[in-house]
């Protein structure tokens, strides 16, 4: 469906704020039950209680690599993204969730400027930036396979995979200007295929900017409705064909949205521009997402991502490190 633009104005839609993550600060954020994971660049990343939002420990970047940038969990495994130089992607096991453990070397994974990687329990992706899409097959041992590259044309800063492992959603850097999203089967994680692509007006070099593993066009899945948060908000999509996805509703959240994360009826977003904010939003309707409630967050934090536990709202807010916030009633 390129080319079903949203028409907005915000002023973010024209802004090029841009920062590079430092040592030690915390920019993406990933939930494993009552555990979260942060990433901390060249320092590793942190283990958090996700019931209460206090840091546990600090654990160094895996051996062969020089910083985590990027992380995802599934099936019991922590996959840790090094985004920087030649690019390496680590696995480790969580069976203990406070002291995940290497499993085998890491390997070799292209990335580019700003790149993400995701995971479901047989497949990892790393949208490689400006580079090719990497898709690892991933066996009972937690062991990476392949890998396989594919070229879908401009550029990849970030990617969701859905959890059976079949699509992955890929943030998308069309051309110039021109930014979106893609579709892209793995169920075959050797023969990936492009299903569809689509336009987002005013996404892209927005507010919020953060290398190497922050770009304002974030996904979170619920369902078959993908959400994207990007400069002008909240994009709630139909994705329930992954070969033909169809835009439901924008909400104009009153931040340049660079982070997302959902569950059951309650989305949580992040900005940083104009002032950093957390901002809840009712998705039980589709079709007519609403602002539940905005809490500040005082400077000089830059939230760039979020994950919502049964109780929390939980920010990676760079320099402020890990923040929690309790959710709203009901």
């Amino acid at each position: 469906m390129r080319g079903a633009w949203i028409a907005f104005t915000l002023a973010a839609c024209q802004e090029r704020e841009f920062f590079t993550t430092a040592d030690g600060e915390a920019n993406n954020i990933v939930l494993a039950g009552d555990v979260a994971y942060a990433s901390l660049a060249g320092e590793g990343f942190a283990v958090v209680d996700a019931t209460t939002g206090e840091l546990q420990s600090t654990r160094k970047p895996p051996q062969g690599t020089q910083s985590v940038d990027d992380l995802a969990f599934a099936g019991g495994r922590l996959f840790l993204l090094d985004a920087r130089g030649d690019g390496f992607l680590s696995v480790q096991d969580a069976t203990d969730p406070m002291t995940p453990m290497p499993l085998g070397d890491p390997a070799p994974a292209r990335v580019g400027p700003f790149t993400g990687v995701s995971a479901a329990m047989n497949v990892a992706v790393v949208s490689g930036g400006t580079t090719a899409v990497t898709v690892f097959g991933v066996d009972q041992a937690g062991s990476l396979g392949g890998p396989t590259e594919i070229d879908i044309g401009g550029g990849q800063p970030d990617v969701l995979v859905d959890p059976l492992g079949d699509i992955a959603y890929l943030s998308t850097h069309f051309s110039g200007d021109d930014f979106g999203g893609t579709t892209l089967s793995i169920s075959a994680p050797g023969q990936p295929v492009v299903l569809d692509r689509f336009d987002l007006a005013c996404a892209g070099f927005t507010a919020g900017v953060g290398a190497p593993a922050n770009f304002p066009i974030e996904s979170a899945l619920v369902g078959d409705r993908w959400l994207v948060a990007f400069g002008a908000g909240l994009a709630v999509l139909d994705a329930s064909d992954p070969a033909a996805v169809e835009l439901i509703a924008t909400l104009d959240v009153g931040v340049a949205a660079v982070g997302v994360d959902v569950d059951g009826d309650l989305a949580a977003l992040v900005g940083v521009e104009p002032d950093p904010e957390l901002v809840f939003v009712d998705v039980s309707d589709a079709a007519a997402p609403r602002v539940v409630s905005r809490v500040a967050i005082e400077l000089p934090s830059k939230p760039t991502a979020v994950v919502l536990t049964p109780s929390l709202a939980l920010v990676a807010a760079h320099e402020a490190g890990v923040l929690a916030f309790e959710r709203p009633p009901g």
